[in-house]
């Protein structure tokens, strides 16, 4: 009985183990994409009257940005999500989108080849899926939750 025991241990012990170095190595190396979606208002960097709204739907790495209620939309891939450098998003291995953001908080700077060239200062109007500000846990959402 106690070598059972002993093996039962020493398995729970490599399965905890196991998990801590799985989620310390993830969060190193992993991490979400940024969130980009919701519904946006683009002004022009070189004439400010010229504006367009865009709406933009995210997936992971990939969108699909609407223009001015397109029914259509563009396909893009999130290509290159950094800090220092921007976010790029790309269709067709081509560079369509370059975001970056802009000295003043809330504000980004779009760079487009395609569909509306030039450059953009864009402000996120509406998000899809607001932040969370309270993160504190009022108690269990099901009567199966409880211990």
């Amino acid at each position: 009985m106690k070598r059972a025991t002993n093996v039962y241990i020493i398995m729970l012990a490599v399965f905890a183990l196991g998990i801590w170095v799985t989620l310390s190595v993830g969060s190193i190396f992993l991490h979400a994409p940024t969130d980009l979606s919701g519904r946006w208002q683009l002004k022009s960097a070189t004439d400010p009257s010229i504006t367009h709204d865009i709406l933009i739907q995210q997936s992971g790495i990939y969108l699909r940005i609407y223009i001015d209620g397109d029914r259509n939309g563009y396909s893009l891939k999130l290509a290159r999500d950094d800090k220092n450098t921007g976010i790029e998003l790309q269709s067709d291995d081509d560079p369509k989108i370059t975001i970056t953001e802009n000295s003043r908080p809330g504000v980004y700077n779009f760079h487009m080849i395609d569909p509306l060239p030039g450059d953009w200062m864009a402000v996120c109007t509406d998000r899809t899926y607001k932040p969370r500000t309270n993160h504190s846990i009022s108690g269990p959402t099901t009567a199966h939750a409880r211990i």
